[in-house]
């Protein structure tokens, strides 16, 4: 059986793909949105096609840095909970209260 450093090393373990919520508020709310986000390009589609090609580019562009923030987010999760680690490790154990 491969270790988890092993998996992620692989690419087997993807963090990103647990990222998101799971819960049902988050995902109406995330739906409503993205319907929201569809049903104003279309109507700026129709009233003008050039600011709606715009809007898209806006999109794409939060996304990309959005993208960005995760992966930071990611880096300090990680380097917190092996500095969290690395301190547990270097604890002295306490003094018998019996002796």
């Amino acid at each position: 059986m491969e270790s988890i450093l092993e998996q992620l090393y692989l690419g087997k373990i993807d963090p990103s793909s647990f990222a998101q919520p799971k819960s049902k508020l988050y995902n109406d709310l995330r739906q409503k949105h993205c319907d929201h986000c569809a049903e104003f390009s279309q109507q700026l589609k129709q009233l003008d096609p050039a600011l709606s090609r715009e809007l898209l580019q806006v999109l794409d562009e939060q996304t990309r840095s959005i993208s960005f923030e995760m992966v930071e987010i990611f880096r300090y999760g990680f380097r917190l909970g092996v500095r969290m680690m690395a301190e547990i490790y270097q604890e002295n154990p306490p003094e018998d209260a019996g002796e």
